[in-house]
């Protein structure tokens, strides 16, 4: 359990248990999703998916191959 804060550039997830305090800060454009899950006795609790970064790489991988033109027109 704990409380979750929203920036403007970062979530931040911290974490109270057992006199521990933990921070997880995560930049917004590497959150993929969110997701509402049912109410509970305990609050409402949020499923976040992080981007993977193998996705990223394989994207990039990708675009730095070069592409195939089928006549010298479509390059003007």
């Amino acid at each position: 359990t704990g409380t979750l804060y929203l920036t403007g550039t970062h979530l931040i997830f911290v974490e109270t248990s057992c006199n521990t305090r933990k921070e997880t800060w995560v930049l917004h454009h590497l959150i993929a999703t969110v997701e509402k899950l049912p109410l509970t006795a305990t609050g409402c609790p949020l499923h976040i998916s992080c981007k993977n970064f193998h996705n990223v790489y394989q994207s990039l991988l990708k675009l730095s191959q070069p592409g195939t033109y089928s006549s010298r027109s479509t390059l003007l």
